[in-house]
């Protein structure tokens, strides 16, 4: 990345208008720190003995349930282990100041971004267990979604991940995930799921009576 940083600020940059000249060095700057947020991350990964477990778990769970749902062995594709190293830095630090940063990962459908998230989520379900064991369950991830045929199908690959997960919890419990289930919860609106643990169907034709 950082190669082709210097190729275009080499190469192709000297001929853009002096007009755009000034915004296309603030791209590359910002290219720049792109770069470097990767490389902090690697840097975390190995010397950090909890983030590096978090990682080779999240990895394996990520290629185990491509396995299950009937895909090849898992295959990073650059772009997808590029956004896993903007973040995983910050993810493993509660006071880095790259948590006050949105990264957008914006790529044609069907790329892999759905991968390139669920394993920030498998990454930081793990490392909280590792790192604060009993207290490190709990609510780790928010997915929200505007369509309700899209929040179904994303949760039935995120369901996997977590079926994953959860098998590598209970199953091998040398790996210190904990005592705690790795669960997940899908909320769609009433008429789907139920807004209350208990209601009168009278009251609210669409809820159901939770045991």
């Amino acid at each position: 990345y950082r190669d082709w940083i210097d190729t275009i600020e080499r190469e192709d940059l000297p001929g853009i208008p002096s007009k755009q000249a000034g915004q296309a060095k603030k791209h590359l700057e910002e290219c720049r720190q792109v770069a470097g947020r990767m490389e902090g991350s690697i840097k975390v990964v190995g010397e950090n003995e909890e983030a590096r477990i978090a990682f080779q778990l999240a990895n394996e769970a990520m290629n185990t349930q491509c396995v299950w749902a009937g895909r090849d062995q898992l295959t990073w594709r650059p772009f997808q282990l590029a956004y896993q190293l903007l973040a995983l830095e910050s993810l493993s630090s509660g006071d880095h100041p790259d948590r006050e940063v949105m990264d957008l990962l914006w790529f044609p459908t069907g790329g892999g971004k759905t991968e390139a998230y669920l394993a920030l989520a498998a990454f930081d379900i793990a490392l909280r267990r590792l790192k604060y064991m009993a207290s490190g369950g709990g609510t780790t991830v928010i997915m929200r979604y505007t369509l309700r045929l899209l929040t179904s199908q994303q949760f039935e690959r995120c369901a996997t991940l977590i079926s994953v997960l959860e098998t590598m919890r209970r199953d091998r419990p040398e790996l210190g995930l904990g005592e705690d289930l790795i669960s997940l919860g899908l909320w769609v609106g009433n008429s789907t799921t139920p807004n209350k643990l208990t209601a009168d169907k009278e009251e609210d034709p669409g809820a159901v009576q939770l045991l």
